[in-house]
């Protein structure tokens, strides 16, 4: 009686406050506003944007139809026009899962958005580095064989949308509550369009079957800093979590990149997902919206940060002329001064996290991949000012 007893509260602990998310990811100026005015700021979900969005997800196949501008005309409108702070307005649940509209926006042209967001020369990691540890296309898939970026197609959209599809490979970062992360892949559709005489960027996102089984990772400090640290166990790292094999059963992401004047591009999701265990969903639409800001706050981080696209292409490109041995020298420091401050953490001084971080073998533990994407994140900071363990 007392384990069962002792199960069902780590039970509703886990089910209080498990914050699953995404990977993965807003606001209208003076003249867009006059050119969207379908909507007033304070938008109702109607169920013209349910079936439009409907439609949209209809899509993965790569022999679906796909639809035209004016058959998206409800959910294009709502995604620029509503207040994703304001509304509060959340999409019906899709297979099972709990969903969130949300709104915010970058501060550079929509052209230069693509630049860095729709550019098959930087990987996700680099983008979104507060949510994603490893994200690439993979082969095939049409981005990997574009003749003419989708930046430099911008002006030449016409009626006709430019149509892109592919798969990814994902692997989130832990967060910050849980410390459970997740691996899995997922289709991908992006539609270059002119909508209303402006263009925009529409991506759908489906994830491919359940992700693997949730492991325990953590971060050293200040999570902003992005610091990580990734063990092979399954579980998660707060209490009453351990005995969980917890995975992303699905996951769907319809984001929209649109100008906002000039210099401004704006930026809305919907986004549904279903996790937890044993079938089971614990995600609520907080969790998801928390997911959202984290993920966005490393968006503006780079952006925001001074560094071009051209910035970001040469951290690939060295990493990429690398070979193992020169990563794993690149690292070292790292590697060493991880382990020492992780002595002090109350949950990297646990012993699955000490297996892999004793003796500053954290690094050679990594496989290419893993190593790889170590050495980008650290570049990235120094370029950004931020600290880098071990310098």
């Amino acid at each position: 009686m007392f384990k069962f007893i002792k199960y069902f509260l780590a039970s509703l602990s886990f089910l209080s406050l498990f914050p699953f998310l995404e990977a993965m990811p807003l606001c209208a100026t003076e003249s867009s506003e006059t050119e969207f005015s379908m909507f007033k700021p304070d938008a109702v979900m109607t169920r013209q944007v349910e079936t439009a969005i409907d439609l949209v997800l209809s899509c993965r196949d790569r022999n679906s139809a796909i639809p035209r501008p004016a058959e998206l005309a409800s959910l294009l409108e709502y995604m620029i026009s509503a207040d994703g702070a304001k509304d509060a307005q959340y999409p019906g649940d899709r297979s099972g899962g709990k969903g969130i509209f949300w709104k915010r926006h970058l501060n550079m042209p929509f052209a230069s958005v693509l630049r860095y967001y729709f550019n098959p020369g930087i990987s996700s990691e680099l983008l979104y580095p507060s949510s994603i540890r490893l994200g690439y296309w993979l082969p095939g898939s049409d981005m990997l064989n574009l003749s003419v970026p989708l930046w430099e197609q911008v002006d030449e959209i016409a009626d006709s949308a430019v149509i892109l599809r592919g798969e990814e490979f994902e692997e989130i970062t832990p967060d910050n509550f849980s410390g459970s992360y997740y691996r899995y892949n997922q289709d991908r559709l992006i539609m270059l369009l002119r909508y209303k005489n402006l263009p925009m960027l529409l991506s759908v996102v489906w994830q491919k079957g359940a992700s693997e089984v949730g492991k325990k990772g953590w971060f050293l400090g200040d999570y902003s800093n992005w610091d990580f640290v990734f063990t092979r166990d399954a579980g998660g790292t707060a209490t009453g979590l351990g005995m969980f094999s917890t995975y992303m059963y699905s996951s769907y992401c319809i984001s929209l990149f649109f100008p906002q004047g000039d210099l401004r591009t704006g930026y809305s999701i919907f986004k549904w997902l279903k996790a937890g265990w044993g079938g089971f969903n614990v995600v609520q639409a907080r969790h998801i919206l928390s997911g959202a800001e984290r993920n966005f706050a490393g968006m503006k981080a780079v952006t925001d940060g001074g560094l071009s696209a051209e910035d970001l292409e040469e951290i690939e490109s060295l990493v990429r002329r690398s070979d193992r041995g020169s990563l794993l020298e690149m690292s070292e420091n790292y590697a060493r001064a991880l382990a020492v401050l992780s002595k002090s953490d109350d949950v990297l001084k646990r012993s699955e996290f000490q297996n892999m971080l004793n003796n500053g073998d954290y690094t050679r533990r990594l496989n290419d991949y893993e190593l790889r994407s170590l050495v980008k994140i650290n570049a990235l900071k120094r370029k950004l000012g931020k600290p880098v363990l071990g310098n």
